[in-house]
């Protein structure tokens, strides 16, 4: 595994089967408790609290697997969530872990994705801290901000990898994307991370079936979601000239679905 892969890693929790299905990454809107980890402002637009659990493995080996779970919590204006991965290369673990809280500073997010209210404004920021095999440890932390600036319009900006103490793993990184919603069965995403665009969209066919895809440039995406009352069934591919990579997720809703 490479330096920078593995400093890629450390960095991000990887992305749950829902963001990886769109390839952009969700800087202005996410219902994807693991997203939200590093997209920390969103947290405020899951509509109410999710446990969330996920696999990835690489089809050729080449790239290590990675086991992550995340839960997020809505409690009204603000939200907070927690979540950690496993990293494994076959010859070196990777521990991450990370805390995220997120606040409305104006408006209705949730109302702003009924296409229904005016503006909102929502602010976040994460703290975590990651352990290698080799024993270097790093705590880091990210910031990060979501304006709904139209009914339909969301945009986002995220700054993470602001290294507080410990080894150097991490690298500072900006991101920011668009997101369009369309009476909430339709969202087109744009996002730019570390000078890479990606763009995706998701399709909610049913109530209980929802379908992505979406492209890096290099590697295209696709997945879906099965909701099943309080618990969704996620799937993901990514696929680029030489590999897969397959994510697997399971959601969990108390008390009713997503």
């Amino acid at each position: 595994m490479t330096p920078l892969l593995l400093t890629a890693l450390i960095s991000m929790l990887p992305p749950g089967p829902s963001s990886a299905g769109c390839a952009a990454f969700p800087y202005a809107w996410s219902n994807d408790p693991l997203s939200c980890l590093d997209a920390p402002a969103g947290l405020v637009r899951i509509e109410t609290s999710q446990f969330q659990v996920m696999g990835r493995l690489d089809g050729d080996g080449s790239d290590p697997g990675i086991s992550a779970g995340a839960a997020a919590f809505n409690l009204g204006s603000f939200a907070m969530g927690a979540g950690g991965s496993w990293v494994r290369t076959g010859d070196s673990d990777t521990l991450l872990v990370k805390v995220a809280v997120s606040k409305v500073l104006k408006g209705d997010p949730i109302g702003f994705m009924e296409g229904i209210f005016g503006p909102s404004i929502s602010a976040g920021g994460t703290l975590g801290w990651s352990r290698s095999a080799d024993g270097a440890n790093c705590l880091a932390a990210s910031v990060g901000f979501q304006f709904s600036v139209f009914p339909t319009v969301a945009i986002g900006v995220d700054v993470s990898g602001l290294r507080l103490a410990g080894d150097p793993l991490v690298n500072r990184t900006i991101g920011y994307g668009v997101t369009y919603i369309y009476d909430r069965d339709f969202r087109a995403h744009l996002s730019v991370r570390d000078k890479a665009l990606a763009i995706g969209a998701e399709l909610a066919v049913t109530d209980h079936l929802t379908v992505r895809t979406g492209s890096a440039g290099g590697s295209w995406d696709t997945g879906l979601t099965i909701g099943l009352g309080s618990v969704s069934l996620d799937y993901a591919v990514r696929l680029d000239r030489t590999s897969a990579s397959h994510f697997t997720g399971i959601s969990f809703v108390p008390g009713g679905s997503p």
